[in-house]
């Protein structure tokens, strides 16, 4: 990431990697989905969103590729125009984006390439450019978007395309979090830089992670452990560690961090979606899977702990790629758990407050947990029954249908 910036701040403009495209690729997909979700109620008229790119960069690359302020800008049109396909009375999508850059060079780029897009005109009004740091912003951020919303409910994405792992703090995103309880939150941390640190440069490893305000939600001791006495690959020491930790640190409900690994180097970062919404948490997951070339997941574990892990002969893990013969093994795995988890449940437990229970620590989306559910009650291992009571023969599930274990199988 150092590199693009190097070429911005020269005047000049970036190549695009194959691991940045990735990235882009999934917050374009993201933010038109989560539109069309949530404009899909056919008499909505007009929803207001405010998008926030905290680390803009100069907004477009040597080949002519877009960077994040023109993915977020083109998702936004390319989602309205989806919803009021179908629709006689079309509704309008009341965006306001925040494109915020702190080198001064690169953000000259960044408004110049604005400026000759067919989207200048919206700058000032719709479109707000500052030069500066993140955090600087946040502050009049929030307070503009409450203003917007008066009576709250506010929706607001920032994406935070960090260099580095200690631009963007947990405490930042909780105490936006307190302040507008639907926002959520894209980041990228380059998690290789922060692990560099566990056992050869200790000192600095617990001054970042203190500087990150982790240190109450991790065993220090037991990561430099595993790592100097090479227990599991570094990646595992990651993701079932310090993601936990974020989440815990971020106060977010649902969280969900997968792992972009560059074609030519072991070195890649993290995609952290952190959302208050389970419907959000559930898109995000279903572009992980639909996308799935791009992500490596870290970690031994299989169907609802996704952060076990069982050392190989080699004590290393070498990731799990989401492929078909990963979810069948989850799937299979999950037919041994679910039946487990809903016996805990005597008198039972509907389908959604199942999907909560396992939202976090689960890898597959929600269609692989259905299609397993049904072959289960296909084996006779669970009963499934309407809202309205009786058995459920149909292959498609309901939030509200009633998951329980039969009878004979609880006295057995």
């Amino acid at each position: 990431m150092s590199d693009k910036y190097n070429e911005w701040e020269n005047g000049g403009l970036v190549t695009l990697d194959e691991h940045s495209r990735a990235k882009y690729d999934v917050l374009g997909t993201y933010v038109e989905r989560y539109l069309e979700i949530l404009c899909r109620r056919y008499g909505m008229t007009s929803f207001k969103i405010t998008l926030v790119d905290g680390f803009a960069g100069g907004g477009l690359y040597q080949a002519g590729e877009p960077g994040s302020p023109l993915i977020l800008l083109q998702a936004v049109e390319s989602a309205e125009a989806k919803i009021n396909h179908f629709r006689e009375k079309k509704m309008t999508v009341d965006a306001h984006y925040y494109f915020i850059e702190k080198r001064i060079k690169t953000f000259a780029i960044l408004n110049s390439v604005l400026q000759q897009s067919r989207y200048k005109d919206e700058i000032g009004k719709t479109i707000f450019l500052k030069n500066g740091l993140f955090e600087d912003y946040v502050d009049t951020i929030v307070e503009d978007v409450k203003k917007r919303n008066p009576r709250g409910g506010g929706r607001v994405i920032f994406f935070l395309d960090q260099t580095g792992h200690s631009q963007v703090y947990p405490q930042t995103v909780r105490d936006i979090v307190k302040k507008i309880p639907k926002a959520e939150f894209i980041i990228t941390i380059s998690i290789d830089w922060l692990v560099d640190f566990i056992s050869d440069k200790r000192p600095l490893f617990e001054k970042n992670v203190q500087k990150l305000g982790l240190v109450q939600y991790l065993n220090i001791e037991e990561i430099i452990r595993i790592k100097t006495e090479k227990q599991a690959d570094w990646r595992y020491i990651i993701e079932a560690k310090l993601s936990v930790a974020w989440q815990k640190a971020t106060g977010a409900h649902y969280f969900r961090p997968f792992f972009i690994e560059p074609e030519y180097s072991r070195r890649g970062y993290w995609l952290l979606h952190l959302s208050p919404h389970p419907t959000a948490h559930d898109a995000m997951t279903d572009i992980h899977w639909e996308k799935g070339n791009y992500f490596r997941h870290y970690g031994g574990g299989r169907g609802v702990d996704i952060f076990g892990y069982k050392p190989q002969p080699n004590n290393e893990l070498n990731g799990i790629s989401f492929s078909e013969a990963f979810q069948q093994s989850n799937m299979e795995r999950l037919m041994e758990e679910l039946p487990r988890l809903i016996w805990k449940h005597p008198d039972g437990v509907i389908f959604d407050k199942l999907l909560d229970m396992i939202r976090n620590v689960k890898a597959v989306n929600n269609s692989t947990v259905e299609k397993t559910l049904l072959k289960i009650r296909e084996e006779k291992g669970i009963e499934i029954s309407g809202e309205k009571g009786g058995k459920k023969r149909s292959k498609k599930l309901s939030g509200k249908d009633f998951l329980i274990i039969p009878r004979q199988k609880t006295l057995i």
